[in-house]
């Protein structure tokens, strides 16, 4: 069996790493993120060039640059529309875009080195997801519903992730004219339609992955690039350089896991 120092887990509306050594390069963060250290250790983030920190948990609002050290790390990436998105953005703006969070131990170890270890462990990312996501349901502020306009636009980028969609068919979508559409998903998200944009394209990139890892177990990353609708390798890999602190070349020792089947299949 290969063996894996990482992991990366693709939900509807989520994505989650898991991997030591939890060292990341300065990045600006993709979309609000959930920062958990490893268990039992706490996480150095250094955020926005400012002094700092040390938690085992953040909340870190999308748009914002960090670097990290840590013995392992999780980062769990949540679509801005989504409620944890919706409120993770909005509490850590309050705070200039990231904070220390007390969390619950979720996770234990044995744990963490299963999601990052073994194969086949979507059911457990899942229930670790799931836990996750009813503790910051429990304790951050209720969010109010998103206009049902935003989510066709926010399906519409899903469907066409290869940022060649224009703001004209989305503001035709939306029934509302284009400037007062950039506004609004800004005012809502926290992030700018472009953002969310990329936010799908390394989305889509993911997916990619996953079917690549699971044919050939091979994952090629100009394939995984294009995919993405990056012509030129070299921005596909300044993008994910930028928002993951990564490059392509170091998911050789990574696995790739498409949990949307299941959630599907759970919804049925």
């Amino acid at each position: 069996m290969k063996h894996f120092d990482e992991s990366l887990f693709l939900g509807d509306d989520w994505i989650m790493y898991v991997g030591v050594p939890g060292d990341f390069e300065r990045s600006e963060m993709i979309s609000p993120c959930m920062v958990l250290s490893q268990p039992s250790t706490e996480f150095r983030l250094c955020f926005d060039r400012s002094d700092p920190l040390e938690a085992s948990c953040f909340l870190h609002a999308s748009g914002h640059w960090s670097s990290g050290i840590g013995a392992g790390v999780i980062f769990l990436y949540f679509d801005a529309l989504s409620w944890e998105g919706l409120a993770i953005q909005k509490i850590a703006m309050h705070n200039s875009g990231c904070l220390p969070w007390q969390t619950k131990n979720l996770c234990t170890l044995e744990t963490f080195d299963a999601l990052r270890h073994n194969p086949n462990m979507e059911e457990l990312a899942l229930a670790c997801i799931a836990s996750y996501r009813a503790e910051l349901r429990a304790t951050l502020p209720a969010q109010p519903a998103v206009d049902p306009r935003l989510r066709r636009v926010a399906a519409l980028i899903a469907d066409c992730p290869d940022g060649r969609l224009s703001l004209s068919p989305l503001s035709i979508s939306a029934g509302i004219c284009s400037d007062h559409l950039r506004q609004q998903f800004r005012r809502v998200s926290g992030m700018t339609l472009s953002r969310y944009q990329m936010w799908q394209r390394m989305r889509s990139m993911i997916r990619h992955a996953c079917k690549d890892y699971a044919f050939a177990t091979n994952v090629k990353a100009d394939a995984v690039i294009h995919a993405a609708g990056f012509h030129d390798t070299s921005h596909g890999a300044r993008v994910i350089r930028r928002y993951f602190g990564a490059t392509p070349s170091s998911t050789k020792n990574m696995h790739f896991v498409d949990c949307c089947a299941l959630i599907t299949t759970a919804q049925v």
